[in-house]
């Protein structure tokens, strides 16, 4: 008995300290004070895995807007998004602003970008706004609570595609300084199986042979291009460039 109660007080002694309490925002705080509130106490975990790549993880804007809905609400504010269309260097691009406001009405601001595919295997046009919008949300308000990448990017290499032994292939070219250690890195927001193309694997002396016998548009191309592969704009010029002749008008 006296040795559990010596066994007891020194458990006691070297218990951690308990965690002080929780801060709660205050009425009288500003909303600087309050979004730097929400900032340190949101927490929004990548436990989402990309259905083509499960080593891919990410969060995406509703796991985002759910985490952040308790906070809102305990600091008062309210988090709102606008978007419009904005036209950069010929190319759409969703504009996406994350606003958090409070009840006094004074606001702070996020804006980011996303620019729209011209085609995505499976998506009609409704479909690729709408995945670009919340793609353009996600980043806004990332951008606002101060979210940062986490545990992975959404992103992989167009060496993560190829079969392994073209991978160890380029690794040794790249040894001796014949070859680039990793391609450009490739963005794939959207679950696909489709094969990523790249000068010089799989399928790509194919595909210069299509490009150059092509006796139809330029877009009608890019459209047939996408029915087999995922490409970058640069694969896409690089692959377009090896033509030699003007597409057909229309283009």
């Amino acid at each position: 008995m006296k040795q559990d109660s010596e066994n007891k007080k020194t458990s006691e002694k070297t218990a951690p300290p308990p965690a002080p309490p929780r801060e709660k925002p205050k009425p009288d705080w500003g909303i600087r004070m309050k979004l730097a509130w929400i900032q340190s106490e949101l927490n929004v975990p990548k436990d989402r895995q990309n259905a083509a790549n499960p080593e891919l993880e990410y969060r995406n804007i509703e796991d985002i807007c759910a985490a952040a809905r308790p906070l809102l609400k305990e600091a008062g504010c309210a988090l709102t998004f606008d978007e419009r269309i904005v036209e950069i260097g010929g190319k759409n691009y969703v504009s996406s602003t994350a606003t958090l406001v409070d009840a006094s009405g004074d606001t702070i601001s996020c804006t980011a970008h996303a620019r729209e595919d011209d085609v995505l295997p499976d998506m009609c046009a409704a479909q690729i706004t709408g995945s670009c919008t919340s793609y353009a949300r996600k980043y806004a308000a990332a951008g606002l609570f101060s979210i940062g990448s986490g545990r992975r990017l959404a992103t992989h290499t167009e060496i993560d595609a190829l079969d392994q032994g073209k991978a160890a292939a380029l690794r040794e070219k790249a040894e001796k300084g014949e070859a680039p250690a990793t391609p450009s890195p490739v963005r794939r927001p959207y679950a696909t199986d489709l094969p990523i193309l790249a000068p010089g694997f799989g399928g790509w002396q194919e595909e210069v042979d299509k490009v150059r016998a092509w006796e139809g548009t330029h877009d009608a191309f890019v459209r047939d291009l996408a029915t087999r592969y995922v490409f970058t704009d640069e694969t896409l010029l690089v692959l377009t460039s090896k033509r030699g002749t003007p597409f057909a008008s229309g283009e």
